[in-house]
């Protein structure tokens, strides 16, 4: 019996190009990703689409869960000071003539800081006040500011924003952490 196939359509509505590609072929996955328009910035997703192996037929996959309990803030707090520390790290790795490898890593960083202040703005529980609230929205803006000041090229507005960032990290400890 032959293995089942998968169509992938590509090009453009006026001149369509199909090709056939088998279940499970590592090709398939790579090229559903591209049709998606996936953003080759998310380089961990890119790298385990293209790493991932099929589990033998007989594996039992653990239970998924349909929540998860939410972390406290101060594990939230902890979690975003090192990544944080990461940024600082590779954005101080970034040379005068700036490689495109040492800018995207830097913004690699920048976009994961960004979406753990979200998401920690998100979760917020109602006990935290509006200064609170407010300091960790403009942190979450400057941590964008820096993601999309590395992708743009602007080592300026990179710096700005970090610096903005930890001063209000500065301030904020200050207030309700020392």
């Amino acid at each position: 019996m032959g293995r089942s196939m998968f169509t992938v359509i590509m090009g453009t509505t006026e001149a369509p190009q199909q090709q056939r590609l088998p279940v499970g072929s590592k090709e398939l996955p790579m090229r559903i990703m591209v049709i998606a328009g996936t953003s080759r910035d998310y380089v961990g997703l890119w790298r385990d689409v293209a790493t991932f192996v099929v589990p033998d037929a007989g594996v039992q996959f653990p239970r998924l869960v349909e929540a998860v309990p939410l972390e406290s803030m101060a594990a939230v707090m902890a979690r975003i000071s090192r990544r944080l520390d990461e940024l600082k790290t590779s954005c101080a790795a970034i040379p005068p003539s700036s490689s495109d490898q040492s800018r995207r890593i830097a913004g690699q960083d920048a976009l994961l800081l960004h979406e753990a202040l979200r998401e920690a703005v998100r979760h917020l529980p109602d006990s935290h006040d509006q200064r609170f609230r407010k300091w960790l929205a403009e942190s979450d803006d400057a941590a964008k500011g820096i993601y999309d000041s590395l992708r743009s090229g602007s080592a300026d507005g990179a710096v700005r924003h970090l610096n903005a960032l930890q001063q209000l990290c500065t301030q904020c400890h200050t207030a309700y952490r020392n």
